[in-house]
């Protein structure tokens, strides 16, 4: 071991010692990171979005903070500004200072949804917003509810929190979900329905259960309790037919990674190997008490360090620079850019191992990693491409690798969800990995 420690340390040594190393292995994948995610196909935000909302609330009674969380249960992204000032909220929702007085003294209590300038152009975000704050008014009503009837058929009539609406918009029955919701880019007062009605439940006609009085107003231990119950009925948003198609940073960077680690692993191990073994550096290291396996594995060590290093700088100003956010899934990322990079660093070895001229080993490598970019879908998504071609590409480990990161980075999967492709590379990884060994020559 402590020999594959020390060939693999000292070639990544003298991979770094080169300058032409530092421009394709981050000057050049930068730029075209860069290029690609501003030109190619959107912004690169996941299809089950979380768009950024400012909630200011003056209430001074306990039911602005239990809708604040319950705004945070339906999926909103509630903004700190003391924490976060590079995020800016597409939509400001306004809690009154007296939301918990007049909803306790049954009097219609108003919820503002503001929109934010400089948002215009936000209007899908806006409109899940708007959605997802409609869900949340209809669960905190239906908590109250469940809470002031205490589980038993009496009748509740209280005038539950609702969205006011400068306009002025006709209530909606019950439910207090607007007929026609607004466009995001509606005037600076607010944008939404205002509810006025009273939420009746039919009396129980059962003459062997004498209904029970409500109990009104709720404490706020009885309202958490309700609001921590497991919902009956509950809401299991997924995808429907096909993956929305990758696109901005979220395609370019994994994109632009998979293949930048391609041509640079073929051709730094092929073009390495082929020059080690004219030179008869690899013979005398055979004579030093290091053994034919020992060497190999060092070689491959060493590449894979090389690819470390790409993933790590890569990743990390894609981070600070682009703001891609890969979250929980930072480990899953990184074990499918690491089980590729091994691939991709066994071909390379493989190429050197059955080309002798360095010049050949390089033209072979370029022509390789081109390939196989166009044919795995790195630089446009498979998602366009034709059936046969999507078929065609899954003959080669850049698809299955960029599948495992389009599913963490685009479409919110977890780690459990990768493991076939993450299965099939691994595949991919053994065969070269075997074959760079039966044809290794010194």
């Amino acid at each position: 071991m402590k020999n594959i420690l020390s060939i693999g340390h000292n070639e990544l040594r003298l991979f770094l010692k080169s300058r032409t190393a530092y421009i394709w292995l981050f000057a050049l994948p930068l730029a075209f990171v860069a290029i690609m995610a501003r030109f190619s196909f959107g912004d690169g935000k996941s299809s089950n979005r979380f768009p950024p909302v400012l909630i200011e609330n003056a209430d001074t009674g306990f039911l602005g903070n239990v809708f604040v969380d319950v705004l945070g249960a339906q999926g909103l992204w509630r903004l700190d500004p003391a924490k976060d000032k590079k995020s800016k909220p597409v939509r400001t929702i306004r809690v009154p200072a007296d939301f918990t007085a007049r909803v306790l003294a049954k009097q219609a209590a108003n919820v503002e949804l503001v929109p934010v300038p400089g948002s215009e152009d936000a209007q899908g975000d806006a409109l899940v917003i708007e959605a997802r704050l409609l869900r949340a008014l209809v669960a905190l009503n239906s908590h109250l509810l469940e809470t002031s009837v205490a589980g038993t058929p009496a009748v509740a009539q209280a005038s539950l929190p609702a969205i006011s609406s400068a306009a002025g918009t006709p209530a909606v029955a019950q439910a207090s979900v607007p007929a026609n919701p607004s466009p995001a880019g509606t005037e600076a007062g607010a944008t939404a329905v205002r509810s006025d009605q009273k939420l009746q439940l039919p009396t129980s006609t059962s003459s062997s259960t004498p209904p029970l009085p409500a109990t009104w107003p709720p404490s706020e231990e009885a309202l958490r309790a309700v609001v921590g119950k497991p919902a009956l009925v509950a809401l299991d948003a997924k995808f429907a037919g096909r993956d929305p198609i990758p696109s901005g940073i979220g395609f370019s960077l994994p994109g632009n990674l998979v293949y930048f680690l391609t041509m640079n692993l073929l051709i730094f191990g092929g073009a390495t190997l082929a020059a080690t073994r004219r030179s008869g550096v690899l013979k005398r290291l055979l004579t030093l008490p290091v053994t034919r396996g020992e060497l190999i594995t060092g070689q491959l060590y060493g590449l894979w360090l090389l690819g470390a290093v790409q993933i790590g700088f890569l990743l990390l100003v894609g981070k600070l620079l682009f703001h891609l956010n890969v979250g929980a899934n930072l480990p899953g990322v990184l074990l499918v850019l690491l089980v590729y990079s091994w691939v991709a660093a066994a071909c390379g070895l493989l190429i050197g191992s059955v080309i002798d001229a360095p010049d050949r080993v390089v033209g072979v490598c370029v022509l390789a990693s081109i390939l196989m970019a166009a044919l795995g879908g790195c630089w446009f998504p498979l998602e366009l491409a034709p059936e046969a071609l999507r078929t065609a590409g899954h003959c080669v480990p850049t698809s299955w690798a960029l599948d495992a990161l389009h599913r963490l980075i685009s479409f919110g999967g977890d780690l459990g969800s990768v493991l076939q492709p993450v299965a099939v590379l691994c595949g991919f990884g053994v065969a070269a990995t075997a074959a760079a060994a039966r044809w290794f020559r010194v």
